[in-house]
Formats: structure tokens, C-alpha cells, sequence
């Protein structure tokens, strides 16, 4: 399984790069922009064809997961995963 993670800073045209590994066969990108609010996040990933949002975990926004359909969200140990679902 080929798996993706974001850098969690902002990267100019990132999303083409995406795109094109999903294309390539990319199976799972985990979504790291936690710096971005929560429209810069919903820009970015409406820049991803929609076909692929059932490939993405989220590691931000998460109640954005179940609006786009994605495969899940990604909570780091450090915080208690009932707070944020």
C-alpha cells in the first residue's frame, strides 16, 4: 500500500502533485494542514476530484470528514480521540 502525507505547511500547487498520484495509484494521502483555517482547508480539498475523497484521512477540521465522504480522520495520541469525534 502506497501511503502519502502532507507537509503541514503550505506548498504552492500541492494539490496538482496530489492529483497526480492518485491518478498513479495513489491508496490513502492522510491530510496534514492544521495551520489552515477552515476555508483555506475546504479550497484545498475541492481542488482534489471528489472520486478520491474515500482516500483521504484527515488530520485536521475533523467534522469535515464526513461531509466530503473521506476514509477517516487521524488523531494523534496526544489528544483524547471521543473529544473530536
Amino acid at each position: 500500500m502506497i501511503i502519502v502525507i502532507t507537509n503541514p505547511s503550505h506548498i504552492n500547487e500541492e494539490h496538482t502533485t496530489i492529483n497526480q498520484l492518485f491518478s498513479e495509484g495513489l491508496e490513502l494521502l492522510h491530510l496534514r494542514k492544521k495551520e489552515l483555517t477552515e476555508i483555506q482547508l475546504r479550497k484545498y480539498i475541492e481542488a482534489i476530484p471528489p472520486k478520491y475523497y474515500p482516500k483521504i484521512k484527515l488530520h485536521s477540521h475533523y467534522h469535515l470528514a464526513k461531509e466530503y465522504s473521506f476514509r477517516g480522520i487521524h488523531v494523534p495520541s496526544s489528544l483524547d480521540r471521543k473529544s473530536v469525534v
